[in-house]
């Protein structure tokens, strides 16, 4: 009786198994004409959900070929000028190169006697090809249109066909390097893409044609909403960029900006002056350095003799003449403090008329910087302070403060 029973179970679970086999081979029927993709859809994923058949090869493969059939209808609709939804096609070519990978990894298990058969690997090849060109030229057209968010989707999914089981032992892709660029720049702007991002950008560091510019996207990628942890790799990466490009102007710059954020000039200092040397014609970096000098190692001669070359080298600079202004004027600051100390009026008289003098060097750099640039809020209310010390009429500055 038990016997009988146990092998009524076997029955049933073989009937159940023979059922959801049935059910790819329903999908595959449906197939050919006349041909019923609605019906086929729902076979295979019924037999992709059911345990007798989700670890299935045959299931996976026809998968693969039915999701490719409902994206080709699709798009014959579109080139017929037909109604369409590009949403479903590429729903549906993502779905199929997804099923054909799936297929791919399950053709390689060894079956029951420990055998690998490899039975669809061929077809499957073909087929990945195939969606390979599709989805590059599709995700090219869509980056044409504006639509990054499925330029990105297929460009992405292009990239796990070449590294997949199916794959395996064939040539190098050469469009890879070039796919992982475009991906880079068609999710430049999505923040939910930045590991996608950092991992195209971290793979093109191999490739010379794209090595220098991934040190600077991934600088940027990082310190955009940085976390402590991605301050860390940006900086990681600043130095790994600069061991490799040493004259490369914008890993110099945002090195010079993560030191003097993290309070280390000396180190800031060390790197403008491999700008001077690398650019002695670019006056910021002149500026930038005299700034150190000026806020934070309170140094104002240095100051002035480093902004004295950088004036040389560019009489027009904004920056430089703003910081040689405020150079004159942290002079004449401590010149009025220490006068303000004296006791005798004479010869209080005396030390503020010095440090009027002074403070009037100032103007000729703050009124060259606003002719320069009239609209800086900074440099307007550092002019007005002058010209009030100095009881000098303020209306033009007044009225450029009051246009901003």
């Amino acid at each position: 009786m038990r016997k009988l029973a146990f092998t009524v179970m076997l029955l049933v679970a073989a009937s159940a198994g023979f059922a959801q086999k049935k059910n790819v081979s329903k999908a595959e029927n449906n197939l050919y004409e006349p041909m019923d993709l609605k019906a086929a859809q729902t076979a295979i994923e019924q037999a992709m959900q059911d345990p007798t058949t989700k670890d299935w090869v045959k299931t996976y493969y026809v998968a693969g070929r039915v999701y490719g059939k409902i994206y080709d209808q699709e798009d014959n609709n579109r080139m017929l000028q037909k109604s369409y939804s590009q949403e479903v096609m590429t729903t549906n070519l993502v779905k199929s190169v997804d099923a054909y990978i799936k297929a791919g990894e399950l053709d390689r298990k060894p079956d029951e006697k420990g055998k690998v058969k490899m039975k669809y690997t061929k077809d499957i090849k073909k087929a990945l090809k195939k969606s390979g060109d599709i989805l590059m030229t599709s995700g090219a057209a869509a980056m044409n249109d504006k639509d990054n968010e499925t330029a990105v989707k297929l460009f992405s999914k292009y990239l796990e066909i070449p590294g997949c089981a199916a794959m395996q032992g064939e040539p190098v892709d050469t469009m890879t390097k070039h796919i992982k660029y475009y991906v880079i720049s068609a999710a430049w702007d999505m923040d939910q893409y930045k590991d996608l991002k950092i991992k195209c950008m971290e793979e093109l560091k191999s490739e010379p044609a794209y090595k220098n510019s991934m040190y600077r996207y991934l600088y940027t990628t990082y310190m955009g909403n940085a976390t402590k942890a991605d301050s860390a790799k940006a900086f990681a990466n600043l130095q790994e960029g600069l061991k490799e490009f040493p004259n490369d102007e914008f890993l110099i710059s945002n090195m010079i900006n993560y030191y003097i954020f993290s309070g280390k000039e000396d180190e800031a200092i060390k790197y403008l002056d491999q700008a001077i040397a690398n650019n002695p014609k670019d006056a910021q970096f002149y500026s930038i350095k005299a700034k150190l000098y000026l806020d934070n190692k309170k140094d104002v001669a240095a100051a002035k003799t480093i902004l004295s070359q950088a004036l040389a080298v560019d009489a027009n600079s904004f920056i430089a003449n703003y910081t040689m202004g405020r150079a004159f004027a942290v002079e004449a600051d401590k010149m009025y403090a220490d006068a303000d100390k004296i006791m005798d009026n004479k010869k209080y008289k005396v030390a503020k008329d010095k440090a009027d003098a002074k403070l009037k060097e100032s103007l000729p750099f703050f009124e060259k910087a606003f002719e320069i640039n009239p609209k800086d809020a900074d440099m307007l209310y550092a002019l007005k302070a002058v010209y009030v010390r100095l009881g000098m009429d303020a209306s033009k500055v007044n009225a450029a403060i009051e246009a901003l």
